[in-house]
């Protein structure tokens, strides 16, 4: 007998399209009065908005843009929150979507950067109320998702695309900039993939030269004429190497600048300043380098103080203040530390109830989020 074709799955409007995003535009931004913490000064203060994630702990990624944020990491399962703000100021988190996306953990998740998405709402067979949202997982594959979209029986969003051909392992890292997505794999190549007509997703090019094991971390670069998307990004991991390079150079993906031997071990997180200028590289060890792009040969500052020796799990350390400020926890503590990013000075220390192991600078807030656990902070200078 010929094999019984299941109906296609039907999408309804998803609580994420109901949101009001002008809740959170339209809210004030008095600061909240609060103590001082860690006996130094005022690091972090908790505008007391927090929720807990109901079907995961891990949390590997953390994104926000309009108002929402999403969260994923363990079981393949990623959430969507959105901020409120009442009338008198209070601010409280949403759950607006909690789903299995991915059947290996999340690496990365992240909205569609606003040049990406017009690229794709121009196509005719696009809609204008789509709300796009990227996804990379450990089963090797990258998903684009319209989270407008629900489906109430299997309780997902509406894929619009499935792109497994871009590795033949698992995706460590992912970044999306103006519709180029950049993804880093176990199997030791970079990815470069644009999002095409009809929400599709297109391999451009696999770079095999640049890393020789599993590459944890993928950037492109932000800020300026450098940062136009699609060209500039830095890439490292387990061999330890920090690889610039340029998709315009020859050969197509040839390396700018290379620093070796950055850190002792693996390196798992690099991240542009809003301008840049300056990319940090973390890893296993208690030392955060960052580097001017213009001298990379030496690290421009190296952050100590935020974790007691080598770590065994991975934190991600963000830029706040424009990029003067550097922010990161670390393994079994619940302190944040905050450093000046050039001089390196150790600015304060601050306490949360848990151990933050992803965060996103949200502008004027900063979102942590761990241990099953999200919470929204007002960073104190």
């Amino acid at each position: 007998e010929a094999p019984v074709e299941e109906p296609p799955l039907t999408f309804g409007q998803s609580a994420v399209a109901d949101y009001d995003t002008s809740a959170y535009e339209a809210g004030d931004e008095r600061d909240a009065d609060g103590d001082e913490v860690g006996g130094v000064s005022r690091l972090i203060q908790s505008r007391t908005c927090q929720a807990s994630l109901e079907s995961f702990r891990r949390v590997y990624s953390i994104d926000f843009k309009d108002g929402t944020c999403v969260v994923a990491g363990e079981k393949g399962r990623a959430a969507v929150y959105g901020l409120r703000t009442s009338e008198s100021g209070d601010r409280h988190l949403e759950c607006l979507m909690d789903s299995k996306l991915h059947s290996g953990w999340i690496s990365d998740a992240q909205f569609v950067d606003g040049r990406g998405a017009s690229s794709l709402s121009s196509s005719p067979s696009s809609s204008s109320q789509q709300r796009l949202m990227l996804s990379s997982a450990n089963d090797g594959t990258v998903r684009l998702w319209d989270i407008n979209r629900w489906n109430e029986d299997q309780c997902v969003p509406e894929n619009l695309f499935t792109l497994d051909s871009v590795h033949s392992n698992g995706i460590f890292s992912m970044h999306e900039k103006g519709g180029k997505i950049l993804t880093g794999s176990k199997d030791a190549t970079v990815g470069v993939s644009e999002i095409g007509e009809g929400g599709s997703l297109q391999v451009v090019r696999t770079l095999e030269d640049i890393h020789q094991s599993c590459i944890k971390s993928v950037r492109w670069r932000r800020g300026g004429e450098a940062g136009e998307p699609g060209r500039v990004f830095a890439s490292a991991g387990n061999d330890r190497d920090i690889h610039l390079s340029d998709l315009r150079a020859s050969g197509g993906g040839g390396a700018m600048q290379t620093v070796t031997d950055a850190l002792a071990s693996a390196i798992n997180v690099l991240e542009f300043s809003p301008d840049g200028t300056l990319l940090l590289a973390a890893g296993f060890e208690d030392v955060i380098h960052v580097y001017d792009l213009r001298h990379m040969a030496a690290p421009l500052a190296s952050l100590r103080g935020h974790v007691n020796g080598r770590s065994k799990a991975i934190y991600h350390p963000v830029f706040l203040s424009g990029g003067q400020r550097i922010v990161s926890g670390g393994e079994r503590t619940n302190m944040l530390t905050l450093f000046h990013s050039t001089s390196g000075d150790l600015v304060s220390r601050g306490s949360i109830d848990f151990n933050p192991t992803a965060m996103v600078d949200c502008g004027k807030f900063l979102l942590a989020a761990g241990q099953g656990e999200l919470c929204l902070l007002k960073p104190s200078f």
